[in-house]
């Protein structure tokens, strides 16, 4: 039997209430250790351990496997696999690259945890870069020909084991707990686990009712249907409160009650300099701590300084020998025993290389093998007594309800609600037929119902950093609980005297405007200080790096290659526009120094962004197929200063787009329609145009369903069934563009105007953002003037 468990709230699991037999033995499964940790230290605060097993998958495949002759002998993790691939690369590429070798291997793995048949895999190479597509074929047919087993054709053999019907001694109740996403072959094993035991699932309930029907929680074949199950809402009894970008640690001290406190930092990585932000003493946590990567790289570049390359296998191993001798005979107390761990595992390592000659690549692969083996290394304090923890993002649902607890958000965390996909758009269509792809959404909605079931205790504050609730979708849909419940909380400025070191340097007068564009009005919006500095006084011009790439300089080779190709072209053609990347990039580069790695690096970057817009808009003249482009369109002149991206007319209708290189520079929906973002109306209200306008928008080439775009609703359902931009992004003007732009050239009157009447240039940020890239943010006082 395999069941899902919808909840409502994580700590009714731990009575374990849906158990069908409670009289079965009981191993609960996590993805990890730290999961399997708390859960274990939770049931036996709670006096629930008993006799029942915490373990994680891992060991779970191995207990399954441990009497298989055949998995003792041939199983290999990453560190074991990746050296019996190393030699059918370097025969089978060219110019062998580590870091595409890397790329292809984590390919690899990702594939495989779709389906283990490689003629289905075949289908979609076409779809990679060619050498991609020719190491995909090489390192799948070396698993299957040196009949190696990785972690995916383990769940594979525990699949076939219950499919054939395996004789139990004893039924048992297995849960798979804390699961943010599960494979195909993930799902297929535990589907037969349930052939021979009861088999449970925990799942968010409110999650489960918004999830997509290609969603893994959807591919488990349980009864449940969404009309059987109606979404609970959440009544909200903590309170909430804002601090000023990079404040947290100052203003929270002004919010901690005499009680035991944890904390939850909204990130799934959270190491020392987050701890550090916490202003309490007496806290624990487990933080991961690489005690062994410095002194790792710096013994790696010891030996490739000390040889010629290629070298043999058996002069390295002299020299590592003698590393570890020379180690080994220093007294006790002198003794570096990092260093001797890493010249152990180095020697470990080039004794199992199967390459006599190593090159460069070699060094490379063994520095990552090394760091591989090398033990996790946590910090953790010793503490007398404990007033609290401080956990990360992923330990939402084992909070002790009985501790007062404070959710942080600030903008140094990555954003919960991201969306695109790491692979090519065939491609990706063809993997929604064989399994679930993985979901940033979907753990955003898990994450999502752990942080309101905590915020159900009045006993909980959500500490968020301001603007997000604005500019961040995650946590604005979050933050919405609360405005719905009218709780008001305003953050309380510190007594502490602050200092404005900048007032003495500022003009306080008036200064001539010998130009308007839409970047000096952005400026101005988001903070008056940060334009004074930036067109007043000027003190931060730009200067274009000649031995690297700033993103300036990248966006604008992206915004050529594009021109270009449809100046050139009307049909998509790869090797054309491969071509023509490396062409204009070589130009680029004629007066330049540029390290061959870096100019690569740059290359794949050009090549992939730029194909993302030009696929785009071919899908714009598939709906407008007489569309006029025209690219770098200028403004109207006289004092006005601009041009547009990508300006099209068809018809009676135009558009407008902006290329952008991330999401960071978007902004939202809400961002565009309330003018907080001018970009696109100023261009609007500055082109020499009276057709009627049925696109503007930006359009994001690094993930393109991160776009926004505001279209009239016919248009927009047309490029929908093209695929525009996935179908994600796409928002309706919800009035006349017409209607719009008159409300915004009524703004930009008024904002120019404030503009030329100002004189004492103070620092108000719009919001916390507005901060980031100003060339005094590290000396501002900002809203304490």
């Amino acid at each position: 039997m395999l069941k899902v468990i919808l909840y409502d709230r994580a700590k009714d699991l731990y009575q374990l209430d849906f158990l069908e037999n409670a009289d079965l033995s009981l191993t609960y499964i996590f993805p990890n250790p730290q999961l399997a940790d708390d859960f274990r230290n939770r049931f036996n605060d709670l006096g629930l351990l008993g006799k029942r097993d915490v373990i994680t998958i891992s060991n779970f495949i191995k207990g399954e496997l441990h009497d298989l002759e055949a998995f003792a002998k041939n199983y290999k993790g990453k560190a074991q696999l990746i050296p019996c691939l190393i030699p059918r690369w370097k025969n089978n590429i060219e110019k062998p690259s580590f870091e595409k070798f890397l790329h292809t291997f984590n390919l690899l793995t990702d594939l495989r945890s779709f389906t283990l048949d490689f003629n289905l895999v075949e289908e979609v190479l076409s779809e990679f870069d060619a050498e991609l597509a020719k190491g995909l074929e090489v390192f799948w047919k070396t698993l299957e020909d040196d009949e190696l087993i990785d972690e995916h054709k383990s769940y594979n053999l525990i699949t076939e084991k219950y499919i054939q019907g395996v004789e139990t001694d004893q039924k048992q109740n297995f849960v798979f707990s804390g699961f943010g996403h599960l494979s195909a072959l993930q799902i297929e094993m535990i589907q037969s686990l349930g052939n021979c035991h009861d088999v449970y699932i925990p799942f968010p309930k409110n999650a489960f009712t918004k999830a997509h029907s290609t969603d893994w929680i959807n591919w488990t074949d349980t009864e449940l249907t969404l009309k059987e199950i109606a979404e609970e809402k959440r009544d909200i009894k903590g309170t909430y409160s804002f601090f000023p970008k990079n404040k947290m640690s100052e203003y929270l001290k002004n919010k901690l009650p005499d009680k035991t406190v944890d904390y939850y930092l909204m990130s799934k990585s959270v190491n020392l300099e987050d701890i550090n932000e916490i202003p309490q003493a007496g806290i624990n946590f487990k933080v991961q701590n690489d005690i062994f990567k410095i002194k790792l790289k710096k013994i790696v570049s010891q030996i490739k300084n000390s040889h010629k390359w290629p070298q043999t296998k058996e002069v390295l191993l002299e020299q590592v020998e003698s590393l570890v001798a020379a180690e080994s005979e220093k007294e006790f107390h002198k003794k570096d025993f990092r260093e001797l761990k890493i010249f152990l595992l180095l020697r470990g390592v080039l004794d199992d290389y199967s390459i006599d000659l190593l090159t460069l690549f070699d060094l490379r692969v063994v520095e990552y093998l090394v760091d591989l083996l090398c033990p996790r290394t946590f910090s953790s304090p010793l503490l007398k007594e404990e007033s609290g923890q401080v956990r990360g993002i992923d330990r939402l649902g084992f909070y002790n309800p009985d501790n007062f607890k404070v959710i942080c958000v600030n903008s140094n965390y990555p954003s919960l609600k991201t969306s695109g996909s790491r692979y090519p758009e065939k491609v990706e269509e063809f993997l929604r037929a064989l399994g679930p792809i993985q979901s940033n959404f979907m753990e955003y909605l898990q994450i999502k119902e752990h942080v309101l079931e905590i915020l159900e205790d009045e006993n909980s504050l959500f500490f968020l950093e301001e603007g997000l609730e604005e500019s961040d979708l995650a946590w604005e849909e979050i933050f919405s609980e609360f405005k719905s419940k009218e709780i008001v909380s305003k953050v309380e400025e510190k007594s502490t005297p602050k200092v404005d070191y900048l007032l003495p340097s500022i003009k306080q007068e008036f200064f001539e405007l010998p130009y308007v564009s839409a970047s000096r009005l952005q400026s101005y919006l988001d903070c008056p200080r940060k334009y004074y500095f930036s067109y007043c006084q000027k003190i931060a011009p730009y200067i274009e790096p000649q031995k690297s790439f700033d993103p300036r300089t990248l966006g604008l080779l992206e915004h050529k290659v594009i021109e270009r190709y449809f100046k050139e072209n009307n049909t998509w053609d790869k090797e054309i526009h491969k071509k023509l990347v490396e062409d204009i990039l070589d130009k680029h580069l004629i007066d330049k120094v540029m390290s061959p790695s870096l100019k690569k690096t740059a290359q794949v970057e050009i090549r992939d962004y730029s194909y993302h817009g030009i696929s785009e808009i071919f899908k714009i003249l598939k709906v407008y197929p007489d569309a006029k482009l025209e690219f770098e369109k200028e403004l109207l002149g006289g004092d006005i200063r601009g041009s547009v991206d990508l300006y099209f007319e068809a018809g009676d209708y135009m558009g407008v787009l902006d290329f952008k290189r991330s999401k960071a520079s978007i902004g939202s929906e809400k961002d565009l329609r309330s003018f907080s973002k001018v970009q696109l109306w100023f261009y609007l209200n500055h082109l020499d145009s009276k057709k009627e306008c049925v696109l503007l928008g930006y359009l994001n080439l690094a993930r393109t369903d991160d776009s926004v775009i505001l279209l009239t609703e016919e248009f927009k359902a047309k490029l929908k069934d093209e695929g525009f931009c996935q179908g994600k992004g796409l928002k309706d003007f919800k009035m006349p563009a017409k209607e719009l732009l008159e409300k915004y050239i009524s703004f930009e009157n008024e904002s120019f105007k404030n503009l030329l009447a100002e004189s004492h240039w103070q620092a108000k940020p719009r919001t916390a953002n507005a901060c980031d890239f100003c060339s005094v943010a590290a000396i501002c006082p900002r809203r304490v003037l």
